[in-house]
């Protein structure tokens, strides 16, 4: 058995924790002593504040007196060339092993309770997780943290510090109203009349504080390079630094909005293989020149070659592979994009959250005005209304995909898009899980076709979604030459697919018919007189969905590649390689077992590192054992 790690953490740890904890036993003091008082005045039961203080008071002992001594003697750490060693807990004692090739970046922390014992916290991050070694002393936590920044092949040569463009106090500023908007706009139709000067004295102190904020924030952050990683500090009142190892790094992007690019700047985001929700450091106004130079840095090979290698033959380089979408398809895209529905939808939502501040009276003139209405005219305002969310939606298109270009740089691509924010994406090939063809049902009868990419880990920020777009929009017939040039190991897309089994023809129309099912219910209930309308949709709308749903489903395997292809409303054609697929599922429910049918899912990692599944149903069950066939590893070992 393990013997447990040997080093402690600081003595003084028990005393910042008390305090900590005491803190949080005022809170539930003062709601005790609330009780007694409200128990005064309204004459209640005094047993209600009698049970708070008894539950104040033990909670008290338990977290402030008796768990900090228990939580100390229980906390021990040992770092190691290979790995890093933690244990903790009172009633269950978890040891955790994290190895040092795992790790992404190593911060300290220090808020004002650790800064008062000249303690500080450090925080090992990996792809997946997040570990701290708790209350150490500021001396150790530095040296601990330059130890396991060593040991994960971390470098040591210091440049100086930088802090951000001043533009980045505006995009805080921004930021934080844009937080606190939906607050002003409620507060300012709450009081909009009897208090609106008290309002108005709130939100102008409200405005120099986040004002004093963002200045602070942009002082209190700066970066630097030290060869091979970045350094990052930041915080307020509580400092954290972070290390972002060279190798660790996956992607630089360069993003300029309308702001930035009034004053030549960019916003640079990086990302690890662990980033989540956000990137794993953004530094929001920077220099373009200096964002592009840190990119550069930042790429760069960390391993310099060795003096006694012979240096390769100079050979004339080639130039890189790039593609730019025309006018005219993204013109195109604009107009088939859909989206018409999506702005209906944010309509919708942004109504529903405002309507309870309407005044009914409103309402009444506005259905009296529209039944005085002429149903001709009626249906050209619902027509014009239809066309300005129509063009809305291609200008909307054009400007997020203006000046798409894609170029193959290496081993990874490198996309440009945007015209008023101006996007700088980079994809590295061996993050690509997989690659998809998706043909909505009005692009595909013209013949056009939309190429994306599951990337591994990665964040939201990116504006794509949960795919990154690889090019808006092409002919299927120009699909085979851009995957040989941007991307070979996927050339060679299958058109003939093994079908599904006649005998999962119903169950797709079935499934189809539910929403159909749903609105005739509606209807039913609400307006009986125009049952026919979700009646004759029922019987066109989920035939024909169901059918082309079955129609479009199928697999093929050819070697280690899978081809998959599905439709929701939009057909999607999906090829994967087998080292890329996380995990298959086979499910079969009662019904299917009757059939000789079972539902195939594959799983691969996906954006922010969570799980992307693609699933056929139906699917004959032998179909779905030689799927199961060739995922299986131990047939791989057979062979």
């Amino acid at each position: 058995m393990r013997q447990p790690p040997v080093n402690r953490i600081a003595p003084d740890a028990i005393k910042a924790w008390k305090i900590a904890e005491s803190i949080l036993a005022g809170v539930f003091w003062l709601i005790t002593i609330a009780l007694f008082i409200l128990a005064f005045i309204f004459e209640f039961s005094y047993w209600y504040g009698a049970g708070a203080a008894f539950i104040s008071g033990l909670s008290t002992y338990f977290f402030v007196f008796l768990l900090p001594t228990l939580r100390w003697r229980r906390w021990r750490y040992e770092v190691f060339e290979q790995e890093i060693y933690i244990q903790h807990g009172i009633l269950i004692v978890s040891r955790t092993l994290v190895p040092m090739i795992r790790v992404q970046h190593v911060d300290t922390k220090q808020g004002p309770i650790l800064k008062k014992y000249k303690l500080a916290s450090v925080e090992i991050s990996t792809a997946a997780t997040t570990h701290e070694i708790p209350a150490l002393v500021e001396e150790d936590a530095s040296d601990l943290r330059d130890r396991i920044s060593a040991l994960a092949r971390v470098a040591a040569t210091m440049f100086e510090p930088k802090r951000l463009h001043p533009a980045a106090i505006l995009f805080n500023l921004i930021k934080t109203v844009r937080e606190f908007l939906f607050a002003i706009v409620l507060g300012f139709i709450t009081f909009r009349d009897e208090s609106l000067f008290y309002f108005g004295l709130i939100i102008a102190v409200l405005l120099v504080l986040f004002i004093t904020a963002s200045v602070l924030t942009w002082y209190r952050y700066t970066y630097r390079i030290e060869e091979d990683e970045l350094r990052i500090e930041y915080g307020v009142f509580i400092r954290k630094k972070r290390f972002i190892s060279k190798n660790r790094i996956q992607s630089i992007d360069l993003t300029s909005g309308v702001i930035h690019r009034i004053f030549k700047l960019t916003k640079v985001q990086i990302e690890t293989a662990g980033t989540g929700t956000s990137a794993e450091a953004s530094l929001s106004a920077v220099k373009l020149e200096e964002g592009e130079a840190l990119r550069q840095e930042l790429k760069s090979s960390a391993v310099p070659p060795a003096d006694d290698e012979e240096a390769p033959e100079e050979t004339e380089k080639l130039p890189n592979p790039s593609a730019k979408i025309s006018f005219k398809r993204l013109f195109i895209v604009g107009t088939t994009s859909g989206s018409v529905g999506v702005i209906l939808a944010l309509a919708a939502a942004g109504f529903s959250e405002f309507e309870q501040f309407i005044p009914e009276h409103y309402f009444d003139n506005t259905i009296e005005w529209v039944v005085g209405l002429g149903v001709i005219i009626l249906i050209v305002m619902v027509i014009f209304l239809l066309l300005l969310l129509w063009l809305l939606g291609i200008a909307g298109t054009m400007i997020k995909y203006g000046n798409f270009t894609i170029t193959k740089n290496d081993e990874e691509l490198f996309i440009t898009r945007g015209l008023l924010e101006k996007k700088q994406v980079t994809i590295p090939l061996k993050r690509i899980q997989a690659v998809g063809i998706q043909e909505s049902i009005i692009r595909q009868p013209l013949g056009y076709v939309t190429v994306f990419a599951e990337i591994a880990g990665g964040s939201m920020d990116k504006g794509e979604d949960f795919s990154s777009i690889l090019f808006p929009i092409m002919k299927r017939d120009e699909l085979e030459e851009f995957l040989e040039t941007f991307l070979p190991d996927y050339a060679g897309v299958q058109r003939e697919l093994t079908p599904l089994p006649k005998q999962a023809l119903k169950y797709y129309i079935l499934r189809a018919a539910v929403p159909f099912l749903l609105l005739v219910a509606a209807v039913a209930i609400f307006i009986p007189a125009f049952i026919w309308i979700p009646l004759i949709l029922l019987l066109v709308g989920g035939l024909l969905l169901g059918w082309i749903r079955y129609k479009d489903g199928g697999f093929t395997i050819r070697g280690r590649r899978l081809t998959l292809r599905y439709r929701v409303l939009s057909r999607n054609t999906l090829l994967l390689y087998h080292k890329r697929v996380q995990a298959f599922e086979k499910k079969q429910h009662k019904v299917q077992r009757l059939q000789n049918l079972a539902t195939a899912r594959f799983s691969i990692v996906g954006t922010m590192g969570a799980g992307k599944h693609f699933t056929i149903k139906d699917l004959a069950e032998s179909h779905s054992d030689e799927l199961s066939d060739w995922f299986s590893r131990r047939k791989d070992s057979e062979d």
